[in-house]
């Protein structure tokens, strides 16, 4: 099921999630530190994989960007004609561009259509990430300090969203 040329239903074959995992794990703000441990993380991405209220796509995947799996977007926790939230990880640089950046505005409003929803929201305490989906349209709702910690040092999480009328 494609979505756009950039974006493929992810299938959570065994090569995949154990790549994820280790993107989780060694990522700079991918995961707070008490959530990187690779039993823990499997048990997460399993739960996520395996509830039907997820979606999730790679990013890059497809033949025509040479099939590197470059990152990965959920909808998670949809709840229909209300809301859900995004997850959001891109590790390959080279995938970022005009063609991304207007595809990823498609599918959040195609996931927001298909389901009626009234908001997405998603949280990062990466500010590439923050800026990023300011770039999708995005809004910052609030910062909390010292919110997560990685490599025992302390950031601040971005609380970000965007409202259905806002992108109609």
């Amino acid at each position: 099921d494609r979505v756009m040329d950039l974006f493929t239903k992810f299938l959570p074959l065994e090569d995949k999630i154990k790549a994820l995992s280790k993107k989780l794990m060694e990522e700079p703000l991918y995961l707070s530190d008490e959530f990187r441990d690779y039993e823990l993380i499997h048990k997460i991405l399993f739960n996520g994989f395996s509830n039907k209220n997820n979606i999730f796509y790679e990013i890059g995947a497809s033949s025509q960007n040479g099939g590197i799996f470059g990152g990965i977007i959920g909808f998670v926790n949809i709840i229909p004609e209300f809301k859900c939230e995004i997850v959001f990880k891109l590790w390959s640089p080279g995938i970022w561009g005009f063609r991304f950046k207007t595809q990823i505005k498609e599918l959040i409003k195609t996931i927001m259509e298909k389901y009626n929803l009234k908001r997405i929201a998603t949280e990062t305490a990466d500010e590439r990430m923050m800026r990023m989906g300011k770039i999708w349209g995005l809004k910052v709702e609030g910062r909390f300090k010292y919110a997560f910690r990685w490599e025992d040092k302390m950031y601040t999480i971005y609380k970000m969203r965007v409202l259905r009328e806002e992108i109609e």
